[in-house]
C-alpha cells in the first residue's frame, strides 16, 4: 500500500506558482490560446506526493480558466486532510 508523505507534498506546494492573478487558460495541448495543458501535474519522489490537474469528467478537450493559487489551495487541502494521514485524496469542480 502507498504511504504519502506530507513533507514532500509541503515541497511540492512549494513550487507551484501561488498566484491570484492571472487566469490561466487550461486545455488541449496544441490548442491556440492555452496556457497549460491538460492533464497537468506535479511530482516529487514519485507517489510521496503529485498533484494532477484533469479536465471535467477526465476530459481533456474542454478549455477552462483558473488562476494557480486555485490549485495551490487544493493541493493544501489535501496535503492537510488526506496526505497527513498517509491517504492519497481528491478534490474536484475547481
Amino acid at each position: 500500500m502507498q504511504e504519502y508523505s506530507t513533507d514532500k507534498c509541503d515541497q511540492l506546494l512549494g513550487e507551484i506558482p501561488a498566484d491570484v492573478a492571472p487566469l490561466i487558460t487550461w486545455g488541449p495541448q496544441g490548442q491556440a490560446g492555452i496556457d497549460k495543458a491538460l492533464p497537468s501535474g506535479w511530482e516529487l519522489s514519485p507517489f510521496n506526493c503529485r498533484l494532477n490537474v484533469w479536465g471535467a469528467f477526465g476530459n481533456h478537450n474542454v478549455r477552462d480558466q483558473m488562476s494557480f493559487y486555485e490549485v495551490w489551495t487544493a493541493g493544501v487541502m489535501m496535503a492537510g486532510v488526506c496526505a497527513r494521514y498517509g491517504k492519497p485524496g481528491k478534490y474536484e469542480h475547481l
